[in-house]
């Protein structure tokens, strides 16, 4: 092989290795660290993450819903509050998951409800 032949391939190699070199500096700066398995909306134009740790409605589970950005930082609520199942009353939950158009319902307990899940 010739001189020109082998500084052709050379700088061929060069090439792949830079645009690949860039293609995984941008991935590694714009992939998400969210949990995994966690629920993606965008919401105000930012990258929310969710986790239900009864997986969404279990009515007969106690659960808490955590949301994360996109760094998987935990988002407080601006007012404190804890996103935990609770009774809402004798015989309803507010059952809170990230399968829905809002954070939580509010369910009937056809057997009342105790310490954030229905009653068997």
């Amino acid at each position: 092989m010739n001189k020109k032949g082998l500084m052709g391939i050379l700088t061929i190699i060069l090439i792949v290795l830079v645009l690949s070199g860039g293609y995984f500096i941008y991935t590694s700066l714009t992939k998400s660290k969210a949990p995994e398995g966690a629920v993606h909306w965008v919401e105000e134009g930012k990258d929310i993450y969710c986790l239900d740790s009864d997986n969404g409605f279990d009515t007969y589970q106690k659960g808490t819903l955590t949301l994360y950005d996109k760094n998987n930082n935990e988002i407080k609520d601006p007012n404190g509050e804890v996103y935990t199942d609770s009774c809402f009353g004798e015989n309803q939950i507010r059952e809170y998951s990230c399968n829905s158009g809002d954070l939580d319902k509010i369910i009937d307990c056809s057997n009342g409800c105790t310490n954030g899940a229905c009653v068997r």
